[in-house]
């Protein structure tokens, strides 16, 4: 049987910890967000947002979100030279942003859907309305506006000249 010796445990338990301590660091140089990425996800935001207004969705708030998300990351960028950390910081509000507006779209969409329907049943129920009195004039048009001629002008009285 192999006994380890206590240099190689020694060693183990030493790399083991160097492994943890960078765990951290490695976590946060992944969670670090650049410019360009933020851009890309904006646009495609913004690109979903144009095909839900096309389907009768209410986008003003979202837009106006995803515009606060471009400022931030237009500040940050100003900032990335100067104070990175600051710049981490927008970009992080930034992508709060985004996330949260991909989040809301889809009950923008169904409420852009169920308005579309809405405005087409209202429609057909318009047309039926107007078609129905329509159809009721042609046929008691006349009727009614005679018996209403007669019965205002019964009183009235022919005159020898």
């Amino acid at each position: 049987m192999i006994r380890p010796s206590r240099v190689g445990i020694a060693a183990l338990l030493l790399a083991l910890t160097l492994l943890s301590a960078t765990a951290p660091l490695q976590l946060a140089l992944s969670a670090s967000v650049d410019s360009a990425q933020l851009y890309s996800e904006i646009g495609s935001t913004f690109a979903r947002v144009h095909t839900i207004e096309g389907e009768g969705g209410n986008v003003t708030g979202v837009v106006g979100q995803l515009n606060q998300a471009l400022a931030f990351v237009a500040t940050g960028e100003a900032y990335e030279t100067t104070a990175p950390d600051q710049a981490q910081a927008l970009y992080q509000q930034a992508e709060f942003i985004i996330q949260s507006v991909n989040q809301e779209l889809p009950g923008v969409e169904s409420q852009g859907i169920a308005a579309a329907q809405s405005e087409v049943s209202w429609l057909a129920f318009t047309l039926a309305a107007l078609a129905a009195i329509g159809i009721g004039i042609y046929f008691f048009g006349g009727r009614i506006f005679w018996s209403l001629w007669i019965r205002s002008h019964r009183n009235w009285r022919v005159k020898k000249s």
